[in-house]
């Protein structure tokens, strides 16, 4: 997708995504192509993303993404939940 970018003046942000993976999905699978494409994506427009394991009961998967570009993270955000992945929270810092 052709965006363009929406940097701030200072400093980069920190996009934290959290998912779940099992019963709330609904019967829904998880396209493990489509959700590395995401990740791909995201690193080509210059975010740098860390995925990590949560512990407890709210969520599966964590996913930060650091980078001056706005719009990228809301792109891998789109392209996570396109993916199959179940968006259960999120916040921007």
């Amino acid at each position: 997708m052709n965006v363009e970018p929406l940097v701030p003046a200072e400093g980069w942000s920190v996009l934290h995504l959290f998912f779940r993976t099992g019963p709330s999905q609904r019967g829904r699978t998880i396209d493990v192509e489509e959700l590395t494409s995401a990740v791909k994506a995201a690193e080509e427009r210059g975010l740098q993303v860390v995925t990590f394991a949560v512990f407890g009961h709210k969520a599966d998967i964590g996913v930060m993404a650091l980078g001056p570009d706005l719009v990228a993270g809301r792109l891998l955000q789109s392209g996570l939940v396109a993916s199959g992945l179940d968006l259960v929270g999120s916040y921007l810092s």
